[in-house]
């Protein structure tokens, strides 16, 4: 490979980390579907850029999930504190709602666009099995009650919840998570 071949794929790598920085920021900043001019813009290339190193607005999106997805990875794989079961929960909890509330905008734009984009709805199903396999782990059982618990605890533990409090009912962050809390505490108790 020759220099200037070499100097041509990192700019198109930095490019593309530009165009997926900016697909994420105007989102984050409440645009749920920015438009491939303003993405171009935001990120300082072209339009044509854009095309050339993505098929379409889909594949940004695409490109977009890996970071985001790898948040919530650690989010799940990082080290707990607690013991497992309810204490587990608990702490999982915790940690959900830091990433709900800092990756909302991102959230609100997935659910508007996941009947026209694959990617976006694929990443919105991997979450709750992701929760709800943890959920499982944590309490094991094959009673009806088991079930009827894993069912509330993924319910409560979901993103949907968390954006219903938030935007439809207009509670605060604090509230949101207490809310969620009480709600997990009383499905624990049984």
């Amino acid at each position: 490979m020759s220099v200037k071949e070499d100097g041509r794929r990192l700019r198109s790598a930095g490019s593309r980390r530009k165009i997926i920085a900016a697909m994420l920021s105007l989102i984050q900043e409440g645009a749920p579907e920015p438009p491939a001019e303003a993405v171009a813009q935001r990120a300082g290339v072209g339009l044509r850029t854009v095309f050339r190193l993505f098929n379409d607005i889909e594949s940004v999106c695409a490109e977009m999930l890996v970071s985001q997805r790898l948040e919530f990875v650690d989010c799940f794989s990082r080290p707990f504190t607690a013991q497992e079961g309810a204490p587990r929960l608990r702490e999982l909890f915790g940690r959900l709602a830091v990433l709900y509330e800092k990756r909302m905008p991102l959230r609100r734009a997935a659910s508007a666009r996941r009947y026209r984009s694959p990617s976006l709805a694929s990443g919105m199903k991997e979450l709750d099995r992701v929760i709800d396999h943890f959920v499982r782990t944590q309490f094991p059982g094959d009673s009806a009650a088991d079930a009827f618990r894993i069912d509330m605890l993924n319910l409560l533990l979901g993103y949907e919840a968390w954006m219903r409090l938030r935007d439809e009912q207009g509670k605060s962050e604090a509230e949101t998570f207490e809310v969620l809390r009480r709600g997990i505490e009383l499905v624990l108790k049984g």
